[in-house]
């Protein structure tokens, strides 16, 4: 579980109100190109180390690429998560793969693949021609993969681990507000993304100019902590500290509730590729 958490920090940058709607024909609320591709250079990669009880205990590893790949015979992004981690017999490997299409930067294939202790597996597939996304859960007893449910397609709506890139959209600008959406399963959820703060965040050998970015879900009172934990695992306030210029998270920092306390995590960048993506601020020693 803690491992899942510790992933699910580094590609959620999201959560929110499930939203039922009818299908309908694609208009300009669809078009998911206006974006700066800087933002999602290829080749890139990262790589996150998990701590608790401040540094002292690690508790997993994730890594996070980008890659340009064909998908049916079409150019497409590919983004990719692993993460490895447990204590003792309770290890997880979880892999998470997501497919936009490079020309319309549209989502078109998602997968969750975990392994280990628990074993899991879901795909979800955006079909724009029928304007539906199609849940599927491999069922492991007979070893066929079942659909489970159809979500009709709402402008912006992308899979778990895209939207942690396209959130790269966010302005650096104090006070600035953008509400973005991800499918989780067959639910549509909503956040409200706000920049709270400017500073600095310390990664490695570097004093790194940074954003501190305060997550608001769109739920009900009454169904707000069932969310939030079912989803994250996490109570309380989220912070997340990502680069100023690029918006990569940098730090990420919860507290996981246990059976009588709370177990702060963290989360570190601790590796990446290519150098100049992660830009020491003036004057900082090399």
């Amino acid at each position: 579980m803690l491992l899942r958490t510790m992933f699910r920090l580094i590609i959620l940058i999201l959560l929110l109100n499930p939203v039922i709607l009818t299908a309908q024909e694609p208009d300009n609320d669809y078009l998911y190109t206006p974006f700066d591709r800087s933002l999602i250079p290829e080749g890139e990669q990262l790589t996150y180390q998990a701590f608790i009880l401040g540094k002292l205990i690690p508790m997993g590893t994730a890594h996070l690429s980008i890659d340009k790949v064909v998908h049916d015979n079409e150019d497409a992004y590919r983004f990719r998560g692993t993460a490895e981690g447990g204590y003792l017999i309770f290890t997880v490997k979880m892999l998470m793969d997501s497919i936009v299409n490079y020309a319309t930067l549209r989502p078109i294939r998602f997968i969750h693949d975990q392994s280990g202790f628990e074993q899991r597996k879901r795909i979800l597939t955006f079909d724009w021609d029928s304007m539906l996304i199609r849940y599927s859960k491999f069922d492991f007893s007979d070893d066929v993969l079942i659909q489970r449910a159809e979500t009709p397609i709402e402008p912006q709506t992308r899979d778990i681990l895209s939207t942690l890139y396209f959130a790269r959209s966010v302005k650096p600008e104090v006070g600035y507000t953008v509400t973005m959406k991800l499918i989780e399963k067959r639910d549509i959820w909503k956040v409200k993304i706000v920049v709270v703060e400017k500073g600095t965040v310390k990664v490695k050998d570097r004093d790194v100019a940074a954003l501190k970015i305060k997550l608001i879900p769109d739920i009900k009172q009454d169904t707000q902590n069932e969310v939030f934990q079912g989803l994250f695992g996490l109570k309380g306030e989220i912070i997340l500290w990502v680069s100023e210029d690029r918006r990569i998270p940098l730090l990420i920092e919860g507290d996981y509730p246990l059976a009588f306390f709370d177990l702060k995590i963290r989360v570190i960048l601790m590796e990446w590729a290519p150098e100049e993506i992660i830009s020491p601020v003036a004057n900082t020693p090399q």
